[in-house]
């Protein structure tokens, strides 16, 4: 099989579509197909003139003289044509467009039936080709892809496919500006094996299983993970051109405007931070999805208190001890090691011991003593300059920002609210000590307290720094400094 595919990306060979055209063709090479990529970018063609002089003055041939000529007889050798396009506007790129509308001349002008529609023939000694539209959008909904797909459903029927299908195959992605993000490429590579799994499928079937064809179609991420990475990313591009240093105001680059930065990963160690970062190793969670799982030994903690003496109490420690030794364990080997890591460790260690040489202290203030750790933990992390969070959060923004003292400032503020969060946990437990309502009821207590904290975090790291950017931005008669804010 003779495989010509056109890339109409404005971008050509470094963009999101590019991303997914090789691995197509990688599986369609292994199954003995040839194949060609033709960029629309660097061709010369100019727009149909509507003439009709490829009809009827010079038939089959286009009175433009242009690079259309040589990619017309490409695609009357073709066995299959790729379609391939980014989705602008909800449409093809003008680039491919022009292309197509240009292929006029491989048609007869006379008017016949095919199925259930009129349409025109290909010229006689041409047969149709098969078809694939290959498509990629910025929005994370397929529904974007619509318009396009009832294009080609247009011209599929045009040729006298019945079946309602736009092509022979359609790979549409929604959220494609991940695809070419070097981070993130460990957490998708089952989408790369499906495109390589389809292209060969393709060249042996005429067709993508209904398998395959599923896998393509599964989210890279949860569309509100996505809408709010690209958003976040989108101010910090405003922000960096608003706040510019004068006489040094830019317009952001080809390719900049990606959901996450360009930054190369070292092979040795953790991705240096940028928007939506994923940690290596073989479990692939954001930062806040790892702070979220360090506290799962303190949940069982918690949880656990209503064991009773003896051996029942040493495991209500060793469980709790056991998982966040595992969780530095790996966060050593894979990510990095963070405060709160080498602090539960030491905590539960600690708890561990004095289980077993004083449990009447440790029955009636172990609890205590875990809230009392936290609030520790989170406050003092202060001093070391690096707050509590901070380690977590720098996974979801850019490079520069995770450095940036608005950045600092504000995880600041978030491990002040949570140590002084613990720090009424522990009041809290002394209460139900004096009360006699310890254990369970205590613990329920503690963690619905949890929730409304959770919220307030999340709404506050959306909050402040807007704040503080707009004080910065309106200069010294709203208090700020200036406009140093706005170039975060």
């Amino acid at each position: 099989m003779r495989i010509l595919a056109i890339n109409g990306s404005p971008r050509g060979a470094q963009g999101n579509t590019e991303a997914m055209l090789q691995p197509f063709l990688e599986g369609a090479r292994a199954f003995g197909a040839e194949t060609e990529v033709v960029y629309a970018r660097d061709l010369s063609v100019g727009f149909c003139q509507g003439c009709f002089a490829c009809w009827f003055k010079t038939p089959g041939r286009c009175i433009l003289k242009d690079d259309m000529e040589a990619l017309l007889e490409r695609l009357r050798r073709a066995d299959a044509v790729i379609w391939a396009t980014p989705l602008y506007h909800f449409g093809m790129t003008a680039q491919l467009k022009a292309i197509m509308e240009r292929t006029l001349p491989l048609a007869d002008p006379h008017i016949v039936r095919q199925g259930s529609t009129y349409t025109h023939d290909l010229r006689e000694g041409l047969s149709p080709s098969k078809a694939v539209l290959l498509s990629n959008c910025g929005f994370p909904e397929i529904h974007h892809f619509d318009g396009l797909r009832e294009q080609f459903r247009c011209l599929a029927r045009a040729e006298g496919r019945e079946d309602g299908a736009p092509a022979d195959a359609v790979i549409l992605r929604p959220g494609g500006e991940i695809l070419r993000e070097e981070a993130l490429r460990p957490m998708i590579t089952w989408y790369f094996d499906a495109l390589r799994q389809a292209g060969g499928e393709f060249v042996a079937q005429g067709k993508i299983s209904p398998q395959t064809q599923e896998i393509l179609s599964r989210d890279l991420l949860p569309p509100e993970d996505f809408v709010r990475e690209a958003n976040r990313h989108f101010d910090e591009i405003l922000a960096s051109v608003s706040g510019a240093p004068e006489g040094k105001e830019r317009a952001p680059e080809r390719g900049e405007t990606s959901v996450v930065r360009r930054t190369p990963r070292p092979a040795s160690k953790a991705p240096e931070a940028g928007t939506l970062r994923i940690p290596r190793g073989p479990v692939a969670l954001t930062g806040y999805q790892w702070l979220g799982v360090s506290f799962v030994p303190w949940a069982f903690f918690w949880l656990l208190a209503g064991l009773g003496e003896g051996e029942m109490v040493f495991l209500r420690t060793l469980i709790p001890l056991l998982l966040s030794g595992a969780l530095l364990f790996y966060r050593r080997r894979f990510i990095d090691v963070t405060l709160f890591d080498l602090g539960s460790v030491a905590f539960f260690a600690g708890e561990l011991f004095l289980s077993q040489v004083h449990p009447a202290f440790f029955s009636a203030f172990g609890d205590t003593w875990s809230y009392l750790a936290l609030g520790a933990l989170w406050m003092g992390s202060l001093i070391t300059g690096t707050p509590l969070s901070a380690p977590y959060s720098r996974w979801h923004v850019a490079p520069e920002v995770a450095h940036h003292p608005l950045f600092l400032r504000t995880n600041a503020w978030i491990s002040l609210f949570w140590g002084g969060v613990f720090l009424l946990g522990a009041a809290l437990d002394t209460a139900f000590a004096h009360f006699d309502v310890r254990g369970l009821w205590s613990t329920v207590w503690t963690l619905v307290l949890l929730v409304p904290a959770t919220w307030f975090t999340q709404w506050f790291i959306e909050w402040y720094p807007g704040r503080a950017r707009k004080k910065a931005m309106l200069g010294p008669q709203a208090g700020g400094r200036g406009g140093s804010e706005a170039r975060r």
